[in-house]
């Protein structure tokens, strides 16, 4: 796992992050930032029940974190795949494939990627495929994902009464 928080700044390149627990990559806090290229976050698994209920996240960035990738891939995520969440926070993806994202045994949560409370995601290049119930979902007033040369393929439904989403936009978000 890496985590950058309180004005961290991480880079790298030929990164790979596999068999993790809870996260991959983790962005908190204003002024800090990741940025990788040429990476890999395989094999995020949950944390144990007593500790938290929250899904696990390939890579996360929040309250005004940025995250950078760059030719990266993420796969094999028992939750979600990129989460960006809150005013501030950014995600920028360049090439960047996520695939075989799983929702949890209630139907839950599965998403290529989540985008929510004014978060902001720029994505040029790369596709989300065999994510569980949703892509890409932008949600809520002031979220925004600008997207360019993105595929999403073979979206699965969360259940049997679930459609499989490719990409759903709720609640005051922007997809351009």
């Amino acid at each position: 796992v890496i985590t950058a928080i309180e004005g961290s700044v991480v880079t790298g390149s030929a990164v790979a992050i596999e068999e993790s627990v809870g996260s991959g990559l983790f962005v908190l806090g204003e002024g800090t930032e990741i940025d990788l290229s040429d990476c890999s976050i395989s094999g995020v698994l949950p944390r144990d029940e007593s500790f938290t209920t929250e899904p696990p996240v390939g890579a996360s960035v929040d309250e005004g974190g940025q995250l950078t990738l760059t030719d990266c891939t993420i796969s094999d995520i028992a939750g979600l795949g990129l989460v960006a969440q809150n005013e501030g926070s950014s995600a920028t993806l360049t090439a960047v494939e996520i695939s075989e994202t799983q929702g949890d045994e209630d139907g839950r949560y599965g998403y290529g990627v989540e985008v929510v409370a004014g978060a902001s995601v720029e994505w040029t290049g790369g596709g989300i495929s065999r994510a569980a119930s949703i892509g890409l979902l932008v949600n809520g007033e002031g979220s925004r994902a600008t997207v360019s040369d993105l595929t999403i393929a073979d979206t699965q439904a969360a259940g049997e009464k679930d459609l499989g989403y490719g990409i759903q936009v709720n609640d005051g978000g922007a997809l351009m």
